[in-house]
């Protein structure tokens, strides 16, 4: 991709981050004590929080330079098929999310319908990118879930 990011978009996406990790953080408030385990149930979701809030901070600071330098960038890219195509890709992953907590399906079927039906969706609809995508997912979320219950011991349902 060779287009200059807009500042206002990383900004706006660094926002996306920070209202994400509050929550996680907010969430894992609410988790009881631990027992046995040294770190407890909420390390997982403030480890995440700390890392997804680092990942952000180049990202926003690149962006606030590039707004005081002024440098050229070209007007934020919108279109009625690029908003469509975000719309359809939040609902999937609102799908994906509900699927799992109303037992529809399974993390490994729902992750997997939900990162090919998204790289379809993002990329435009192509055969080999279906069937790769698909691929690839499948092992993410069977490499996700044997992580999750066996180091993590949360049981992905």
């Amino acid at each position: 991709m060779n287009r200059k990011p807009h500042p206002a978009t990383d900004l706006a996406f660094c926002l996306l981050i920070v209202v994400i990790a509050t929550l996680l953080l907010v969430g894992a408030a609410s988790l009881p004590a631990p027992k046995y385990d040294p770190l407890g149930s909420a390390a997982v979701p403030r480890t995440l929080a700390v890392l997804i809030l680092l990942a952000a901070v180049p990202i926003a600071a690149g962006a606030v330079l590039r707004m005081v330098r002024g440098t050229e960038s070209l007007p934020l890219p919108w279109s009625p098929a690029a908003a469509l195509r975000g719309t359809v890709v939040f609902a999937a992953l609102v799908v994906f999310i509900l699927a799992m907590a109303w037992g529809w399906a399974t993390f490994w079927v729902a992750g997997t319908v939900y990162v090919a039906v998204s790289a379809v969706l993002i990329g435009g609809f192509d055969w080999r990118r279906f069937a790769v995508s698909a691929v690839g997912a499948a092992i993410l979320c069977s490499l996700l879930a044997v992580v999750f219950s066996r180091y993590f011991f949360v049981n992905l349902p």
